[in-house]
């Protein structure tokens, strides 16, 4: 008896989907953009950082030459999202964009650090996207050289806002003064690695990563709950001496 060359029941093909590309999807679904983490440097090429972020992919940063990085070396990364590679396009920018007009309006009333995208160079500065397009004067973008003005195009920033005018639709920001309070950050990153006191070590852990007051009275009061957190600060500051603070040696 002759067979048909039609089958019985249809032929079921095996759903080509492995854990991992689930995974991938659920990551893509719900790992927003501007996450931020912590990652560890995996390679270094002349134009870009590779980084693992503990992720089935890699993130890339581009390279920043008055940031040098080295493989193994840990840092606080923002996902901005993918490349054309599958790879998580990375930051070293930690602040959001504000997303609407009541955004900026909290940010500059908060004199908060922002998120801007630099799109272009125009007369006098710089053109800046913080969720509208705002203005950034030359003399405060910290750049020294119109040659470095241009290298900023296309940059992720950090930025200050010090004029909002929402009737005009005026913003202007400033990235000078952020770089300026980040020297003054590392300036306590370098003196905290001469202090021996390890409740000064935890106070200046809390001034580099906490902006508001009384949130670092909070953490403080959390950690010393039977001591008055403005006492103990206050305790902290006095006993800044030579008994806690060994003298840095000038470099030759």
């Amino acid at each position: 008896m002759p067979q048909s060359n039609t089958p019985d029941s249809p032929e079921v093909t095996p759903v080509d989907t492995s854990f991992a590309d689930i995974l991938n999807e659920f990551e893509q679904a719900h790992h927003a953009r501007g996450e931020t983490l912590e990652g560890t440097v995996v390679t270094v090429t002349a134009d870009s950082v590779f980084v693992d972020i503990g992720r089935k992919t890699d993130g890339v940063l581009p390279v920043d030459p008055k940031v040098p990085l080295q493989p193994g070396q840990k840092l606080i990364v923002s996902i901005r999202g993918r490349d054309e590679e599958g790879n998580y396009q990375l930051s070293t920018i930690r602040v959001e964009t504000p997303k609407d007009w009541t955004g900026l309006e909290k940010a500059f009333a908060d004199k908060s650090v922002i998120s801007g995208h630099v799109m272009e160079v125009v007369k006098g500065g710089l053109r800046v996207d913080v969720g509208v397009k705002a203005f950034m004067p030359a003399s405060r973008s910290g750049a020294r050289e119109v040659a470095d003005l241009e290298k900023l195009v296309g940059q992720d920033i950090e930025c200050r806002i010090t004029k909002l005018d929402t009737a005009s639709e005026d913003v202007v920001v400033d990235r000078r003064v952020v770089l300026e309070e980040h020297e003054r950050q590392m300036s306590i990153i370098h003196r905290r690695g001469t202090i021996t006191s390890e409740h000064h070590r935890f106070f200046l852990a809390l001034l580099l990563n906490v902006p508001s007051r009384t949130r670092i009275l909070d953490l403080v009061k959390q950690r010393y709950p039977t001591q008055d957190p403005v006492e103990t600060v206050l305790d902290w500051v006095e006993e800044g001496n030579d008994d806690n603070i060994e003298p840095v040696k000038a470099k030759k």
